[in-house]
């Protein structure tokens, strides 16, 4: 999303016998409603099917959003994970 920097030196990677499981972060100075409207909006263009809130499904696997404000910018978490998987 525009507005939005990946922070590569948070990010987590690996696989577990029954899926992988990405844990990746992005910050910016953006407003906590667009980047809602964003997610829920694109995620559906790449195969994604909202499950509730920032919860999204595909194959298998969940994606869940999670967002925190830190003073004058918005953390963005994103977790993928075996859709068994909390």
């Amino acid at each position: 999303m525009a507005g939005l920097t990946e922070d590569t030196a948070a990010t987590l990677d690996f696989d577990k016998p029954d899926g992988r499981l990405v844990e990746a972060y992005a910050y910016g100075e953006v407003r906590r409603d667009d980047v809602v409207e964003f997610y829920i909006t694109v995620m559906p263009e790449f195969g994604w099917q909202l499950a509730n809130d920032l919860v999204f499904s595909r194959d298998g696997e969940m994606l869940r959003i999670h967002l925190s404000a830190e003073d004058r910018l918005l953390l963005v978490r994103f977790v993928l994970s075996p859709h068994s998987s909390q």
